[in-house]
């Protein structure tokens, strides 16, 4: 049975004896359909469904089996997250801080057979979108998500969540076209052949705990009275290196830092996660590859300023990404990244 249409999804309900009075499908998501479920006296929720491709992308496959992902690894977490001794500002799977709590959704039920899950409905808007929003004090927003990541990272060491070999492939992505996108816009293109042939491959058997593996600003939902932010789109979480999860929403909060009104979310979020965990320089380099390879690649497809400003953008990205490859400490403790190299040679 297709889920493609609100009619399609309300037939479905009703076959699922599934009480509804209005269903509305969300904008925004790439890979998945998705709904809001509204019924007289219960609370709303979400229904997300997959099919074996990109939803606005149907020639990309990416298998459905990506929500079976989905739900085991936010299941697994609710324990996983618990961390050890009651640490100060924790609380099961959620970290709280300043009235400000990270959270997982919490998932109703799970259709295993049509790739359908029913999980909590967590707010009307999702962090990049609420960024300008003077109410919102970004600079803690980035606190707790770097302090949650680290908790992510650090609890999920021996974690199995499986093998999810398409979320590794589908990760890679800018990696493989960053020699294309340095080409096009008058950069080396080798280096971008030379970053993806060694970090872009890194990715395949990286294992060193449990990634989300899309981390940015998109991917947390702020509620309606502002105190939480949930955590959603597991779907391509795997086992990898956490640097990547931290060099992505690094990279998308200085794009909202540098063209959205410079409200620190980047800064806080880096110094958050520095202090609650240990980086060694492998780490710190390979989130700066990341980092670098984000605002190189992704800006010359989804652009956020002028042709002059992405390619000030570009030059950023190079230069990190050179400065990596050398070894050269100095210029990078001069990089916009300058709070994670601090401390390091």
């Amino acid at each position: 049975m297709e889920l493609k249409t609100t009619q399609a999804l309300e037939t479905y309900l009703s076959t699922k004896k599934i009480p509804f009075d209005k269903v509305t499908e969300l904008p925004g998501g790439s890979a998945n359909f998705i709904w809001r479920v509204q019924s007289a006296g219960e609370r709303d929720t979400i229904i997300k469904h997959a099919e074996p491709y990109i939803k606005v992308a149907p020639q990309m496959g990416f298998p459905a089996e990506r929500m079976d992902f989905e739900t085991n690894v936010i299941r697994l977490l609710n324990s996983a997250l618990a961390l050890k001794h009651g640490s100060p500002g924790t609380h099961g799977d959620s970290t709280v801080t300043a009235k400000i709590t990270v959270a997982l959704p919490t998932i109703y039920w799970y259709d295993h057979e049509q790739h359908v899950i029913q999980m909590n409905y967590a707010g009307p808007r999702n962090l990049k979108e609420a960024y300008q929003d003077p109410s919102l004090n970004m600079t803690a927003y980035g606190n707790q998500i770097g302090a949650w990541l680290a908790n992510l990272h650090e609890s999920t060491k021996s974690t199995n969540i499986g093998d999810n070999n398409s979320a590794k492939e589908m990760y890679r992505f800018g990696y493989q076209r960053l020699e294309r996108a340095l080409k096009e816009m008058g950069f080396d293109g080798a280096l971008g052949a030379q970053i993806n042939d060694k970090y872009g491959a890194m990715l395949l058997t990286d294992d060193e705990c449990v990634c989300h593996g899309d981390c940015w600003s998109g991917n947390l939902l702020v509620s309606e009275d502002q105190s939480t932010l949930t955590v959603v789109d597991w779907e391509m979480t795997r086992r990898g290196c956490g640097a990547t999860d931290v060099g992505q929403f690094a990279a998308e909060a200085y794009l909202l830092d540098v063209f959205k009104g410079s409200r620190g979310l980047m800064e806080s979020f880096l110094q958050a996660y520095k202090k609650n965990t240990d980086m060694s320089e492998e780490f710190v380099g390979r989130l700066a590859v990341h980092f670098a390879m984000h605002i190189c690649f992704w800006p010359t497809r989804v652009p956020w300023g002028s042709p002059e400003q992405t390619k000030e953008l570009v030059q950023v990205g190079v230069d990190i990404l050179t400065a990596v490859e050398a070894q050269d400490w100095n210029k990078l403790r001069g990089s916009v990244l300058r709070d994670v190299f601090v401390g390091f040679k």
